[in-house]
């Protein structure tokens, strides 16, 4: 069986989008005859604040586990200067001086790079066995470095997978315009040169796909487009699970970026309350890892005080506990923006779990066409739109108890149906 190298920082305990990519592929890479090699930085426990990622491993020491899927190798984290001055909320100046260094010295020298040890890791192992391809998925992108340069000092064919675009991304939306154009010049000259030296590039986002194939200039025949999908074992194992019939249960999980129009739901949410004189006992919004950062539970807790006692904000759950909490809500919030189109992972969780989405607002784009496919939602412009499609989604559960909704097609959004997609071009690209 040929085997795969694959370079994922982000990995379980983690409990992040990035995390779960690559879990699917060390789960089903084997099913399609291909052996998963996970390389990727030693998670002790799930983090409970962003300033875990900053702390060191507490196991110190290098693990390599093999089980049925494949082999992991747990690489320890060992904080640099930067990472614990940020622990210790010291030198703000400073440690922006040194986060700018590292940003670009670390794509020429591992003096700095706080990540170095998944190379080192990589190198060790290839040394010692058979390793046919290799794949890299970002962030942080410096793992495309790692997989470029063992590309050319052992003659293995690498591939590049993004699941967010690297400098085309939405969050370059939020940094100042003259940064922008300094990271799209120094950066971007970095990323045309993985992008030429990859065998293929592998996109999450249909619309990333769009902007790549434009600013890299690489040839289209190269990309490959397997989405995030959802997890088939996870999702099976909730089937029991039915749907609030006494309270009307909204769900939303994960971050809420600047630039996604809560507002909008906000507002049409609290037009629907009066509309219909309710109380906490007939409707609840639950807000699904937003105390992991305090600005988000304050923005959504803030926006109207008169609709708070509506608002039911947690701390971050595992998966599973995650998409049972949504799987027992009547709709599913999934929050965008028509000027700074992304497309949230969540969406093909939202269809594995089968209930209905309100979009909010409508992206005119990637989303809306998902969207429009599986039938799976409604799409709103603005709070009326929301206020019309919560007043209509009402009706039926009170006459019914439940919103029926069936995804079209569902099997084609899974984890699983994606992770084939990859395996496929690394087979082919070995023959």
């Amino acid at each position: 069986m040929k085997q795969v190298l694959i370079f994922a920082h982000d990995f379980p305990p983690l409990t992040s989008i990035g995390a779960m990519r690559p879990e699917s592929w060390f789960k089903y890479f084997k099913d399609y005859g291909l052996y998963p090699i996970i390389v990727t930085r030693n998670w002790s426990k799930k983090p409970n604040s962003y300033l875990d990622y900053y702390k060191p491993s507490e196991n110190n020491v290098l693990e390599i586990i093999e089980n049925k899927n494949g082999i992991l190798i747990k690489v320890p984290y060992r904080p640099n200067l930067r990472d614990r001055l940020i622990v210790k909320n010291r030198f703000t100046l400073l440690r922006k001086i040194l986060s700018f260094i590292m940003e670009f010295s670390k794509y020429r020298t591992f003096v700095g790079d706080n990540s170095r040890e998944l190379y080192y890791a990589a190198d060790n192992y290839i040394k010692k066995n058979k390793v046919d391809f290799i794949l890299s998925t970002g962030e942080p992108w410096v793992c495309f470095r790692y997989a470029h340069l063992l590309s050319k000092k052992y003659n293995i064919p690498w591939a590049s997978d993004y699941r967010d675009g690297w400098n085309t991304d939405v969050s370059m939306n939020e940094i100042p315009w003259l940064l922008k154009k300094y990271y799209l010049v120094v950066r971007g000259s970095i990323e045309k040169k993985y992008a030429k030296s990859a065998s293929f590039i592998s996109v999450s986002d249909p619309d990333i796909l769009k902007k790549n194939i434009e600013y890299l200039g690489v040839d289209e025949k190269k990309y490959i487009n397997p989405l995030n999908g959802y997890d088939n074992q996870k999702i099976d194992s909730l089937s029991k699970i039915k749907q609030s019939h006494d309270i009307f249960k909204i769900g939303y999980a994960g971050t809420i970026y600047s630039f996604q129009r809560l507002d909008l739901f906000l507002d049409g949410l609290t037009k629907f309350i009066n509309q219909h004189s309710l109380t906490p006992k007939d409707l609840k919004v639950l807000f699904i890892g937003s105390e992991y950062y305090t600005e988000q539970k304050d923005r959504i807790l803030n926006h109207n005080t008169e609709i708070s006692d509506f608002l039911i904000t947690t701390p971050r759950m595992s998966h599973l506990q995650s998409l049972s909490e949504l799987k027992s809500c009547n709709l599913l919030l999934l929050l965008c923006n028509d000027e700074f189109v992304a497309l949230p992972a969540k969406i093909f969780e939202y269809f594995g779990l089968e209930r209905k989405i309100l979009v909010v607002k409508n992206d005119k784009n990637v989303v809306e066409n998902f969207i429009q496919e599986t039938k799976g939602g409604d799409l709103c412009n603005d709070s009326e739109d929301v206020f019309k499609s919560l007043c209509a989604n009402y009706n039926l559960f009170l006459e019914n108890k439940r919103i029926e909704n069936k995804i079209n097609d569902k099997e084609k959004y899974s984890r699983r149906t994606q992770a084939k997609k990859i395996v496929d071009e690394i087979l082919q690209r070995l023959k």
